[in-house]
């Protein structure tokens, strides 16, 4: 198994992928790559002599590297983790599990604007998640013929306080009473200002974090949509332990995992999230 980074959001997807093997017989060896090229890590699994490669490349590598290119006689089976390659990458032959982050997003502004909400913003840091985030606002957006003024940052730096303070003036000064956050504690720092300013959370300004690790710890909690990473790992896991079992003649699969929101008291009010790798079910295509 080959991640960027094994704390943060692939700690879960570790956790449970390793559970997964545990229960189907088999072995998890970890390599990191700390965001950097994966390459090295690759080739050190495969010569320790792995059967078959769990790979999440960095957001930074360009897409389609050589050895996973059709035809290019990779030794072992291979599933992606949490990447949805572009067709012209040439990877279709390629199984894959991604939480689907567009749709999660929805389901964020589905309930806001079900809330009575209409001015809604973004504000995101510059993510692998952020693209899917962006997209699924684009689609709600449409759909829900929301006003286009509301402020959304999409490339803002993690607790960039001023670019806080700068989306704020947008917010007030659009008249925006909502926001989708990525990633929580950029949501909880969000809140923080907002209640500096004097806003009352959520009457003032609702927010709804994208991310489930510290929105239960912001001074007022959070609502969150929790992407599913548990499901990743353990989907991905018996995905290629059936590949190892079946063998390669059949055709490639992509699982979806959709993301649930963790529902509060109130679009600033969360649950607590206890992680079970055991019996939990995520949409397939």
């Amino acid at each position: 198994m080959a991640v960027p980074g094994e704390t943060y959001y692939y700690r879960e997807v570790i956790e449970c992928a390793r559970a997964a093997a545990q229960g189907l017989g088999a072995r998890l060896t970890l390599g990191v790559s700390a965001y950097a090229e994966e390459r090295p890590q690759v080739e050190r699994l495969l010569s320790d002599g792995v059967e078959g490669l769990l790979l999440t490349p960095s957001p930074h590598t360009p897409w389609a590297p050589p050895r996973l290119r059709r035809g290019s006689g990779l030794p072992v089976p291979v599933v992606l983790m949490e990447r949805r390659p572009e067709p012209v990458a040439d990877l279709e032959h390629l199984d894959r599990v991604a939480s689907d982050h567009a749709r999660g997003t929805v389901r964020a502004l589905r309930y806001l604007v079900g809330l009575g909400h209409r001015r809604i913003g973004l504000l995101a840091c510059a993510t692998a998640t952020g693209p899917w985030i962006d997209r699924g606002f684009d689609t709600a957006a449409d759909i829900l013929s929301l006003p286009a003024d509301a402020p959304r940052v999409t490339d803002v730096a993690s607790l960039d306080v001023a670019a806080v303070e700068a989306f704020l003036d947008a917010a007030v000064a659009t008249g925006t009473t909502a926001v989708v956050a990525h990633p929580d504690d950029q949501g909880a720092l969000l809140v923080h200002r907002a209640r500096m300013r004097g806003l009352v959370v959520p009457d003032d300004l609702a927010v709804i974090a994208y991310d489930d690790e510290l929105a239960s710890l912001a001074e007022i909690p959070l609502s969150a949509v929790a992407p599913m990473r548990y499901a990743v790992g353990r989907i991905a896991v018996t995905r290629l332990v059936q590949r190892l079992r079946e063998g390669n003649g059949h055709g490639w699969s992509t699982s979806r995992a959709d993301p649930p929101r963790r529902p509060g008291p109130s679009p600033a009010g969360s649950t607590a999230r206890v992680t079970d790798c055991r019996n939990r079910d995520a949409g397939e295509r």
